[in-house]
């Protein structure tokens, strides 16, 4: 197993949603409530560019401004077996 984080565009448009996604939230933002770092699996990328990665607890955010390094998601790493 080999966790590779996530660093353009291009990658994140080849997750399909058998894919798990590790995520690290930064602090104080509303996901970090519940664990600093989480896993997500049957994630989607929607037609704003937005990874929804729960739609219940409506948990997401959006790609460009994670690669812009202006997201709650600090780092995001996809779970290769």
């Amino acid at each position: 197993m080999q966790l590779i984080k996530l660093e353009s565009q291009e990658q994140f448009d080849k997750i399909t949603k058998k894919d798990i996604l590790i995520v690290k939230w930064r602090k104080g933002s509303y996901n970090s409530k519940e664990g600093e770092v989480q896993s997500y699996k049957g994630c989607f990328i929607n037609r704003l560019n937005e990874m929804i990665l729960n739609v219940k607890k409506n948990t997401y955010f959006d790609i460009h401004m994670y690669l812009r390094d202006g997201s709650f998601a600090e780092e995001v790493y996809l779970i290769t077996p």
